[in-house]
This record gives structure tokens, sequence and C-alpha cells, in this order.
């Protein structure tokens, strides 16, 4: 671990541990700041890291973001513009209460910024769920979570009780602000926790932005990102998670946890010119529960982009599906790696696996890994993964009907990118993703496609 990292979070945790929200929690940061100095940071001999090197990130001297910072005067391309929904807005791993907003609620449903949640005293549920987070067991590949317990300031909180199913979307937004001119490096640490009771149901969104725009120079700040999901018995969760950082690099965990007939819908839309990581665990604990992960990453310039896709049966009759579909320009690499495993006690549960790789830039590369391991009888499992590039003889086709090249290709790309998006199901997202997908804003109308 290089030197000027560790005493940056040295330096960090040793002024920020006791001003942090919840005074009962600090036993716990402190014991994460500890396994964290242990395990270190993951690195490319660990295999989940080997294309995603942070290295180079963790030689700068990286100053928490310890102070909030003021929004700026306008923010830039709200995903849900128009729809009636509630936002929380965090600003640099800060909560902005000014660009916030949350209507009315049903009875028992808490939503709120974790520092408030935090601060309010122990709770209980919170407590466990804050426990529930196993980097204990992951060795250095658990070293950014281990250290965003440490360390996070606030993020979403939500729980819903039993059998209550809330009609308006949350959208958690956190904005990563523009670095000052000459100013330190910055990394936020982030938390966000959703709890759904037996028979709740709710759909969130999970936004990530960077202020700065594409191109502007090296990245400098880095996004350190922990979710926490939990779904009890007949639970249904909507999730879709979008990540705009083309100017900060991002580290994502997440994990959730599936009772018996719960359902997650969990979507990925990210792109980047720099370094992202988004890592999704799933733990399918009750009976026929079932895991729905779709995903659409692509990465531009020197980037990095990375998913991982990991699900584990741990009952009969269980079903996860993963489809993923990768974009990569210019001299980008795109990682995914997939794992499923099936327990001996998982009987008669499925599972699908899929991931395309689409290489538009001459030096882009694509990196991919599906893994089955079963350990039970009776299952359905496939998978499959591809890289490829565009087909000549399919532009060259479009062409002949009257589309200039670049019309051509882009909507050649459009059309690998919409079997994602087919998978998505988000309709208040809908709009958002038509300018934002690769090749996106090319209507028929517009390709003069009758």
């Amino acid at each position: 671990m290089s030197a000027p990292a560790l005493q940056a979070f040295d330096r960090a945790f040793q002024a920020l541990h006791r001003r942090l929200p919840g005074a009962w929690f600090r036993e716990r940061r402190a014991t994460a700041f500890r396994y964290f100095q242990e395990a270190g940071f993951p690195g490319p001999e660990l295999e989940g890291w080997r294309y995603t090197d942070p290295r180079a990130w963790l030689r700068l001297e990286l100053e928490p973001a310890a102070v909030p910072v003021a929004a700026p005067p306008v923010l830039p391309d709200a995903p849900l513009e128009g729809r009636e929904h509630d936002v929380l807005v965090f600003v640099g791993g800060h909560y902005c209460a000014a660009r916030s907003r949350v209507g009315a609620l049903p009875p028992g449903v808490r939503l709120a910024p974790l520092c408030q949640v935090l601060d309010a005293g122990r709770d209980e549920i919170l407590a466990q769920a804050l426990d529930d987070l196993p980097f204990v067991e992951g060795g250095a590949d658990a070293g950014f979570s281990a250290l965003n317990t440490a360390l996070f300031n606030s993020g979403l909180f939500l729980r819903v009780p039993d059998g209550v199913r809330l009609e308006r979307p949350v959208h958690v937004w956190h904005l990563e602000p523009e670095a000052a001119a000459g100013g330190p490096p910055r990394c936020a640490h982030v938390r966000n926790l959703c709890l759904l009771g037996r028979g709740a149901a709710a759909c969130v969104y999970e936004s990530y932005s960077s202020a700065a725009a594409p191109g502007s120079g090296a990245p400098k700040s880095l996004v350190n990102s922990v979710t926490q999901l939990r779904l009890e018995d007949a639970a249904e969760l909507r999730h879709c998670k979008l990540l705009r950082c083309d100017a900060a690099a991002h580290l994502s965990y997440s994990c959730a946890q599936l009772g018996t007939r719960a359902h997650l819908h969990s979507c990925y839309f990210g792109r980047t010119e720099a370094l992202a990581r988004n890592e999704l665990q799933v733990r399918l604990l009750g009976r026929a529960a079932r895991a729905e992960l779709n995903g659409l990453y692509s990465a531009a310039g020197n980037g990095r982009h990375a998913c991982l896709a990991m699900v584990r049966h741990l009952q009969r009759e269980t079903r996860g599906d993963a489809f993923y579909r990768g974009i990569l320009y210019g001299a980008a690499h795109g990682i995914f790696h997939g794992a499923v495993h099936i327990e001996e006690h998982a009987a008669h549960s499925e599972a699908t696996q899929s991931n395309a790789n689409l290489l538009i830039g001459e030096r882009s590369r694509a990196y991919t890994r599906p893994e089955l391991h079963i350990h039970a009888d009776e299952v359905q499992c496939r998978h499959g993964a591809t890289v490829g590039r565009l087909d000549d003889a399919s532009a060259a086709y479009l062409q002949s009907r009257g589309l200039d090249a670049v019309r051509a290709r882009a909507l050649l790309v459009r059309a690998f990118a919409a079997e994602a998006m087919e998978r998505f199901r988000f309709p208040d997202l809908q709009d958002w993703l038509e300018r934002h997908v690769p090749g996106g804003g090319l209507s028929s109308g517009a390709l003069g496609i009758a």
C-alpha cells in the first residue's frame, strides 16, 4: 500500500471519527478501521481486482470530504426531472437539505439521511443492518468496504414496514462537486441502506454524478460507496443505479439479502472516462427468492469500467438472472466477472448469465469471466459471453439505405444497447435513458427511416 494514501486515511480517521454521526457507532468504526489497517487495499494480485488496480489513485494524498460543500446553482441533468418522486441530495458525501424533497409518507415508513438516523440514538434494526456487511471475512478484497464503515458520513436510509407499498419512487442523488483549482484530491465515503419488511414494495433510484465536465483534466476525486439492500419475505424492490462520474473515480460495493419469495429487480447504467467498479453480491436466503440483474456499462478514453455480479443460491427453487452489456470506446477497458453459486440444498434452482461486449475503439479491450459453481442436482444453469466489433456488412447496408457512416455506426451501437435497455423497465427513466444511452437520441425519424 502506498504510504501517502495510508497516511492520509489515518489522519482522516484520527481527525474525524469523534465528529462523524452516531456516537454509539464509534466502536464499530474503530473496529472497521483496524481491519482496514491490517488488510490494506486490494490490488491486481486478487482475481476480482486484476484489471481495475486502484493503486494509481491511492498514490495521491486523498483528503476526506470533511466539510459540507454547497450544491451548484443548477443540479446537472436530473434523471427524474418532471416526475413525482421523493429525493435526497448529497454533495461530496454530505446531506444537502436545501435540494432535497420528501412528501407525505405512509405510516411507519422512514426516509431520511443516514446521518440524522445515526444521531437520533442507537437503533437496533439499523445496528443489525450495518453489522450485516461481512467485511471481516473478505481479506484485502474488502478493504474499501471496511474503510467506508470507518469514515462514511451519510447516505440514504429507507425502511418500509410490513405490507406497505410506496407509490412514489425514491431518488438518492450523490453529486461530486468540481475540485477547487489547486485544491487537494478528495475522497467521499457514502453508505446507503434500504430495508423492506414482509410484503413491502418500493422503487429506488441511486445516482452518482460529477459536476466536472468530461475531458476536464485528470480526475481529482474518489467516491467509495456501499449500498445494503435487505428484503424480507415476499418483498419487492426495483433498484436502479446510475453512474455518470466521467471526471471522478468510483468504487461501489452493493449487497442484497432476499427472503422467501422476495423479488429484486436491479439495473445498472454507468459510464466513465476514469475508473469505475460496480460490484453486486446477492444472497438468496429464502425459498423461491428471485433476483434479476441487468447492466449497461461504457467507458471512453483510457477509462476502466468493471461490473461484478455474484449470486449465491442458498435455498430451493431460487432464481437468478444476470444480463450485462459493455460498450468500449478509444483505449478503454471493460471487465465483467459473474459468478453463480448453487449450494447443495438449493435444488430446483435456475440461473442464467449473459455478457456481451462491443469494442468501438481500435485499442479498446474487454475481459469477461462467467462462472458457475454448482453443488446441487436438478438445477438449470446456463451462461455465455462474447466480445466483438461492429459488423462492417451491416454498416455498409445501412449506408446503402441513405445513412452516412457516422449515423450507421451509431444506429448499430444503439441496437446493441437496446438489448439491455429493454430489460430495465423503469418508465420514469425512459426519457433520460434515451439521451444518455450510447447511440441515443437517434430516433427513426431523426435517422430518416420510415
